[in-house]
């Protein structure tokens, strides 16, 4: 059990290291909101943190330009630094959590969207949160058609158990395609061929 001077150590941390932020909603759209996180897996803190971000446009690095070979982008809950060099690296993939948000919304306010630092410092910040890693990623393309979900590369299309999303899928150095479905370390890369039914179609 804390004691006092840690309860008061601990109240002194929050105050210092936190803002608080109430607001007032109709009745049940509390609930409602810490539905939509709990489905996401994340806080309801988390939640509405996101939510403002996105509804800032601050934190997402929509705006930025190619700093030797490389761009970076969000897709969906990811941050995706990508070599377009056809560099050694290939690409970076981490989650865009609040907490990530609010380091890129500082990068975005410390330099120009024209800077190449913005870039530069994005990508540096990107690989300090362990980000996946992959040596390349050939082009791909996944979407739906007629209620069927497909995955193409530059030679074949592939009928798929779920829907891919292209920038967590990596080759190996044996060309073995490699899925991220889970995320950061979460699990193991799922091999593509896996994911797939029947034969490929030439395109």
């Amino acid at each position: 059990m804390a004691t006092k001077a840690q309860l008061k150590a601990n109240a002194k941390y929050r105050k210092k290291a936190y803002d608080q932020l109430a607001i007032r909603l109709p009745k049940g759209e509390r609930e409602h909101f810490a539905e939509y996180a709990s489905e996401q897996g994340i806080s309801l803190a988390e939640y509405v943190r996101r939510a403002c971000y996105r509804a800032s446009g601050k934190g997402m690095m929509t705006e930025s330009v190619a700093y030797t070979g490389w761009s970076v982008s969000t897709y969906d809950d990811w941050i995706i630094a990508e070599r377009i060099d056809n560099g050694e690296e290939g690409w970076l993939a981490a989650p865009l959590t609040a907490d990530h948000m609010a380091v890129l919304a500082g990068i975005e306010d410390k330099w120009s969207v024209t800077a190449p630092e913005r870039t530069e410092e994005a990508i540096e910040t990107i690989k300090s949160w362990g980000p996946i890693r992959h040596p390349a990623r050939p082009g791909f393309a996944a979407y739906e058609e007629d209620g069927k979900k497909y995955f193409e590369d530059e030679c074949y299309r592939y009928q798929t158990k779920e829907l891919i999303k292209p920038y967590l899928v990596g080759n190996d150095e044996d060309g073995g395609c490699y899925y991220f479905r889970d995320g950061l370390g979460t699990a193991d890369p799922v091999d593509l061929f896996d994911l797939m039914i029947g034969e490929p179609e030439a395109r």
